[in-house]
């Protein structure tokens, strides 16, 4: 049996970002399943199994290691696969490089909630965080709204400067963010990627009609918004069962008394369908809290699977 190997290179290749958004909004459209995600401790790691389904079609999980003890080896921390099985028969089809599967997958699914909760004349884009995700979340932004203007913030001047340089030379209007508040009140989009445990966007700062992008703070412990802003804000989470247990702003701005989980408007399935509006007005205040959704790591894998063999010639 030919079980093909979709390395990294390739799924940069195959997984264009307004195909992969209209792919995951498919898919939260559709009969697409996931179960709750696994997580396992091995000791000295962990070990997260993440995996969905459409009935009849596919059937795929991705498998992840975190070994913190890696950055004193100079290793990577997380390492990741996916697998993808044929889901009329259950036969392997494909195993994904499992990092930027979930790069491309994260930046797009912001990009879908972006579609609905972002104004339309939304055109400076505020990227807090200059890691791995970053330069997703800047370019998959501009494929849905009109940015002509690119602030980078991060805490380490080498890492900002190295990722401006790298966006500026793809043609990409990046440029130092200077001082985080007043970039703040000036950004019509605020996209965060950091692993921060103190708030770095402020409800006081934020400008009539903004939309905030909340990626990072994936453990309770974590924090990138304060309660203050998201108070202010109309909120929808990828989903209810990762925002209960992992959106650390969320968590913690509800143990502080700022909102309540029933003033959260919805998860993606709800907003795709209509079941929760999008953006109501020009002025409102927005933010969409990504933590990672299987189902969003199906729909990326399909799509890679379906590119590659269409390339490939065959059916």
């Amino acid at each position: 049996m030919d079980l093909r190997y979709i390395d990294a290179a390739r799924l940069e290749k195959s997984l264009g970002t307004e195909e992969l958004v209209d792919k995951i909004e498919q898919a939260f459209r559709g009969s697409a399943q996931a179960s709750p995600r696994l997580h396992l401790d091995l000791g000295n790691g962990s070990l997260l199994l993440m995996p969905a389904w459409v009935p009849g079609e596919y059937t795929g999980a991705k498998l992840v290691t975190i070994h913190p003890g890696n950055r004193k080896k100079g290793l990577a921390t997380i390492h990741g696969l996916y697998a993808l099985f044929d889901g009329k028969d259950g036969h392997p089809l494909a195993v994904l490089d499992g990092r930027v599967l979930t790069l491309k997958r994260t930046a797009a699914t912001s990009a879908l909630a972006a579609k609905y909760l972002a104004r339309e004349d939304a055109a400076t884009h505020l990227m807090i965080g200059a890691g791995a995700l970053a330069p997703y979340l800047v370019r998959a932004m501009r494929c849905v709204r009109p940015i002509e203007r690119m602030l980078i913030w991060n805490r380490s001047d080498a890492a900002r400067n190295d990722l401006v340089a790298a966006l500026s030379a793809e043609g990409l209007p990046a440029e130092d963010a200077g001082d985080l508040a007043e970039a703040i009140r000036r950004s019509d989009i605020i996209s965060t990627a950091t692993q921060s445990r103190e708030p770095l966007v402020r409800g006081a700062l934020l400008a009539p009609g903004t939309h905030l992008d909340l990626v990072g703070a994936y453990a309770p412990d974590m924090c990138e918004a304060d309660g203050v802003a998201l108070a202010g804000a109309r909120i929808v989470v990828d989903t209810w069962e990762g925002a209960r247990c992992e959106a650390g702003d969320l968590i913690q701005a509800i143990e502080k008394g700022h909102l309540a989980w029933e003033d959260v408007a919805g998860d993606l399935a709800d907003l795709v369908l209509g079941r929760c509006p999008g953006r109501t007005s020009a002025s409102e205040i927005t933010a969409f809290k990504s933590v990672g959704a299987s189902i969003e790591d199906l729909a990326a894998a399909v799509l890679a699977w379906e590119r590659t063999e269409s390339k490939a010639g065959k059916p």
